[in-house]
């Protein structure tokens, strides 16, 4: 049989390791908390992401129509211009036919 002294021995140990096992579940309670925190602060970030994502993709878009309707307008001065040389090209063989 154990001695009042072994029992008052025994009973401080086990104190011990509760207040110790107290102080890692506060820590692991901060821990959780931070983590919950940086997991909403990273989706956040991803859906401010995805937002100027899909921001660029409508400015891209934009953009290519843009440059559709330039290309269109390049290409009829284009042709316009070829014309109005070959209508000048005319003009001087007539000039100089002319002389």
């Amino acid at each position: 049989m154990a001695t009042l002294q072994e029992l008052e021995k025994r009973l401080a140990a086990l104190e011990e390791r509760v207040a110790e096992i107290k102080r890692d579940a506060a820590a692991a309670r901060v821990l959780a908390s931070d983590s919950d925190r940086d997991v909403t602060l990273l989706g956040e970030e991803i859906a401010a992401h995805t937002r100027v994502l899909s921001a660029m993709r409508g400015t891209q878009l934009e953009h290519g129509r843009v440059i559709d309707t330039l290309a269109d307008h390049a290409d009829e001065c284009s042709g316009k211009l070829a014309a109005d040389l070959t209508d000048i090209a005319r003009l001087l063989r007539e000039l100089i036919d002319r002389q």
